[in-house]
């Protein structure tokens, strides 16, 4: 279970470093906007972002991209979408204990 508490503080880190970029972002003297996960992506690795729709309408389903990741993930709020992963991964990693 180390590997998903693993990436449950990756993803603790991620939505972190999100919340650190829209509140620098506001203290710019704009007003506070919680970036989405795409615009996020778009504005550090454009390459990448591309290359995962070809990926997904080429060999999967031009579907899956527009009906399922680009509304339920891609126009979300990152530290939401992360946060909710890291809260995931974090309790599903936790290790229990019999009585």
């Amino acid at each position: 279970m180390r590997i998903l508490r693993f990436f449950g503080w990756i993803f603790a880190l991620v939505a972190l470093m999100a919340l650190v970029h829209d509140a620098w972002t506001a203290l710019q003297g704009g007003p506070l906007h919680l970036s989405a996960v795409g615009e996020l992506w778009f504005k550090y690795h454009v390459a990448s972002l591309n290359f995962m729709q070809a990926i997904t309408q080429r060999y999967l389903a031009p579907e899956i991209w527009d009906n399922a990741v680009r509304p339920y993930f891609l126009l979300q709020p990152a530290i939401l979408v992360f946060g909710v992963l890291a809260a995931l991964f974090l309790v599903l990693g936790r290790r229990w204990r019999r009585r």
